[in-house]
């Protein structure tokens, strides 16, 4: 993965997360969501991520077996987010990073950090 992110970077995906970042929440706060401009689309931000993630995989000539694996933990993700009252607070580290613009590989390794995390609650 890290050969094919150096080749293939996320930079629009990551991009396309700090715009609406900024768009719907205010800044500085103590967390990175605590505080939204709009209680309605304040996950907006969140769920862009993680589809533009899934495209990304789904996309990457990787092994069938790994990308399948994360596309499907993925979509779980998604539809936790949709269909439940959800909680950004597993996304803080992951977003920081995205904030603070850390490289690809280190955005991938929290992303994965965080489907562990979030699955086991």
């Amino acid at each position: 993965m890290e050969k094919y992110l150096a080749q293939h970077p996320w930079e629009r995906i990551l991009k396309i997360f700090r715009t609406l970042y900024y768009s719907y929440f205010t800044t500085p706060c103590d967390t990175v969501f605590a505080l939204p401009n709009d209680s309605e689309t304040h996950l907006d931000p969140v769920r862009y991520l993680i589809e533009n993630f899934t495209i990304y995989i789904r996309r990457a000539p990787l092994l069938p077996n790994v990308t399948d694996n994360i596309i499907s933990r993925l979509i779980k993700l998604s539809y936790r987010i949709e269909s439940t009252p959800f909680d950004l607070a597993p996304f803080e580290l992951l977003a920081s990073l995205i904030l603070s613009n850390v490289t690809d590989i280190k955005v991938w390794k929290s992303l994965l950090q965080l489907l562990d995390t979030v699955e086991s609650i």
